[in-house]
């Protein structure tokens, strides 16, 4: 992240951020059950409008750019005993 100062109370700041997320849901009905699990992996650039109303206060408004690095599904299941 760097702030780039455009007046006393305006500026620009650019950031770039890595974010992980996922979900898992496991499931159990008569004779099996399911596990589903997934994960996204992001690479995020937003650009920030900032405008200081008073000193070390802001308001920040702009666009996020994200790109997906990976993605990933795995589901397991086991009916009575077998497992897949």
């Amino acid at each position: 992240m760097v702030e780039i100062p455009i007046t006393e109370k305006f500026s620009v700041q650019p950031e770039i951020l890595y974010s992980s997320q996922g979900a898992k849901n496991k499931e159990k009905d008569e004779g099996y059950t399911t596990e589903l699990t997934f994960k996204l992996d992001y690479i995020s650039l937003p650009i920030m409008a900032k405008y200081y109303v008073i000193d070390n206060l802001a308001l920040e408004l702009g666009p996020q750019f994200n790109l997906l690095m990976s993605a990933k599904a795995d589901l397991d299941y086991s009916i009575a005993g077998q497992s897949g």
